[in-house]
């Protein structure tokens, strides 16, 4: 059964196209473009992994990053950003690895083989 990753990204090209990016790594994702949304699918669902952007229409991605490492202490937590300046801060805060927007697929490939498992 392959790996289940949730996708937080509020841009809806965004993350149609990460979506069918992981797909080709074969991985399984859920999108949800908000906050509200991504605490509502972790608390329901079951994921072996989330891929974070930074930048959401109704909550901090920080403070998503706190609440879901709350909930689900163990599970690994990419983040995606074009904001360098996050990046020490969400590592701070438990996130794995952080993805510089635009995201190279081989980067991403590599860092959600090591974080998330082999699909």
């Amino acid at each position: 059964m392959p790996r289940k990753i949730l996708l937080v990204e509020d841009d809806a090209m965004s993350g149609q196209a990460l979506g069918h990016l992981v797909a080709t790594f074969g991985y399984e994702s859920s999108w949800v473009a908000n906050g509200r949304d991504a605490l509502q699918a972790v608390t329901h669902f079951s994921y072996d992994g989330v891929l974070l952007d930074l930048v959401l229409p109704d909550i901090k991605g920080i403070d998503l990053l706190k609440k879901v490492r709350e909930l689900h202490p163990t599970i690994p937590i990419l983040i995606t950003s074009g904001h360098e300046t996050l990046a020490t801060t969400a590592l701070a805060e438990g996130a794995q690895g952080f993805l510089f927007k635009p995201i190279d697929a081989h980067s991403l490939q590599r860092q959600m083989t090591q974080w998330f498992g082999v699909p």
